[in-house]
């Protein structure tokens, strides 16, 4: 209301709103539209909704980085440990010429 109260003035709004055309109205409302501020507060706002979203998807994409690291750690300790055992090393000695 206030909007429309600014562009059409105190007084009689149906003969002001007949004078403009649709161009010099969307002119305004983008007057005050700009002077309102919203468009750079929706901007801001998007921006960081953006921001926030990529640095929990880069979260989680470490996080499971993180994991299969330790999970490949785990199996080739695993599979370490196996051809470490003594069973191995007397495999090796009787196969040695």
């Amino acid at each position: 209301m206030q909007c429309a109260a600014k562009i059409l003035g105190e007084g009689d709004p149906d003969s002001t709103y007949g004078r403009f055309s649709i161009q010099i109205w969307q002119d305004r409302l983008q007057a005050v539209l700009r002077a309102s501020g919203l468009p750079g507060a929706i901007q801001k706002l998007t921006k960081e909704l953006v921001d926030n979203g990529r640095i929990s998807a880069l979260l989680r994409e470490a996080d499971t980085i993180v994991r299969l690291l330790q999970e490949m750690s785990n199996f080739q300790e695993y599979v370490l440990f196996l051809y470490c055992s003594p069973s191995f090393d007397l495999v090796l000695q009787t196969k040695a010429p």
